[in-house]
């Protein structure tokens, strides 16, 4: 028996890339899963074909850096099968540039799905974890946030945020 079966699992940024062949690999060892994405054609598109793993898949639209609508996701995600026992922060967003030259709006676009998001979904999720007395949480980083990168360097900083988040998290819980 693996640890996933009847387990739920919720993945951010499951459409494409990464998050998606997590959620393939949850399906195929017996989970739940309900993954996000911000593109409509493509979320749709990962769950007709992940459905084809699993029939336990539900797709939501949202952006993780909205409040209102990674609370509709999660409140719906409980509605459908009453616990999450699994969070994967995958959402990514990367705008690249020197420093020097990014604008403001890349600068925060990174830190929003990268650290305000993660911020987001672990304070909905983490009381119900809580509640039910188990639950898993994974933040997807980057070497990026280790060290400073030409180019990278909002992404790097987001990164390096959510790392030292994802350690605060695991003292304080």
């Amino acid at each position: 028996m693996s640890w996933f079966e009847n387990k739920v699992i919720y993945i951010t940024g499951g459409s494409a890339g990464i998050g998606k062949a997590i959620a393939k690999k949850c399906l195929n060892a017996g989970a739940s899963v309900v993954i996000t994405g911000r593109n409509k054609e493509s979320l749709n598109s990962a769950v007709l074909e992940l459905s084809k793993v699993s029939k336990n898949i539900l797709g939501h639209e949202a952006d993780v850096s909205n409040h209102e609508q990674v609370s509709a996701s999660v409140i719906e995600a409980l509605n459908a099968f009453g616990k999450i026992d699994g969070l994967v922060n995958n959402a990514p967003s990367i705008h690249t540039g020197l420093l020097q030259d990014l604008s403001y709006e890349a600068w925060r676009t990174n830190f929003k799905a990268n650290l305000d998001g993660v911020f987001l979904l672990c304070q909905k999720i983490l009381p119900q974890m809580h509640t039910i007395g188990s639950g898993s949480i994974v933040n997807i980083s980057s070497v990026v946030g280790l060290k400073g990168t030409q180019y990278m360097g909002a992404y790097g900083a987001a990164k390096a945020g959510l790392i030292n988040l994802t350690q605060t998290m695991a003292i304080e819980n």
